[in-house]
C-alpha cells in the first residue's frame, strides 16, 4: 500500500471549473457594488426633487463674481433655515429678465423667492412676512443704505414693486444691532 498524497493532482477541467466559479463570484460582487453606487448616485442627483424643501424656504440668488454681499446674505438666510441656491452668471441681464425685475435695477445681485424678485439683502424676517401675506406685487426692494434712527438701530424701507415696475412703500424694517460692550 502506497501513501496517498494530501492533495491529489487536480485535473485541468477541475481547475477550469474552480477558476470559472471564482470569476463568477467576482462578477457578482462587482455587479452588486455597481448597483449600490448607481442607486446612491440616483438618490444624490434627484435629492432635491424627491426630498424638496418647502417652496417657502427656497431662495435663488444670482450674484456677480465681484459681489461679496450676495454670499454673506445667502449665509444669513441659510442660518435662518432657508435653502439658498447661489449662482454667479457673467452678468445679471438674463436673471433680471427671468425674475421680472425692473430694467433700471442695478444691484450686484438679484434673487427669486416664491414668485417675487428680491433686490437688496432682504432679511429672513421680511421673507417670512412676504410668505405669510403674499401681497400683489412683482417683487421686493430694500434700501441699500441704512438710516440711523437711534444708536444701535438701523431702519430700512421695504418697497413692493407693482406689475408696472413702480415701487410703493410696504413697511419699515428695524434691525437691532448687538453692540460690543466694553467694561472698564
Amino acid at each position: 500500500m502506497g501513501i496517498k498524497p494530501a492533495h491529489p493532482r487536480r485535473r485541468k477541467s477541475d481547475m477550469r471549473k474552480i477558476e470559472e466559479e471564482k470569476l463568477l463570484y467576482r462578477l457578482k460582487v462587482l455587479a452588486f457594488v455597481a448597483i449600490v453606487f448607481g442607486l446612491a448616485a440616483a438618490v444624490a442627483v434627484n435629492w432635491d426633487r424627491w426630498f424638496a424643501p418647502p417652496v417657502e424656504k427656497v431662495v435663488t440668488i444670482y450674484g456677480l463674481h465681484t459681489c461679496a454681499c450676495a454670499f454673506s446674505w445667502g449665509k444669513s438666510l441659510e442660518n435662518s433655515g432657508y435653502t439658498v441656491r447661489l449662482y454667479e452668471p457673467g452678468d445679471l441681464r438674463i436673471p433680471r429678465a427671468d425674475v421680472h425685475a425692473p430694467p433700471n435695477s442695478q444691484g450686484c445681485h438679484i434673487a427669486r423667492y416664491l414668485d417675487y424678485f428680491l433686490e437688496g439683502d432682504v432679511p429672513a424676517e421680511v421673507l417670512q412676512r412676504l410668505a405669510a401675506e403674499r401681497p400683489s406685487a412683482r417683487g421686493v426692494l430694500m434700501e441699500s443704505h441704512a438710516t440711523q434712527v437711534t444708536a444701535g438701530t438701523d431702519a430700512h424701507e421695504i418697497y413692493l414693486v407693482d406689475a408696472g415696475g413702480a415701487p410703493r412703500r410696504w413697511f419699515t424694517w428695524m434691525h437691532r444691532r448687538v453692540e460690543d460692550k466694553v467694561s472698564i
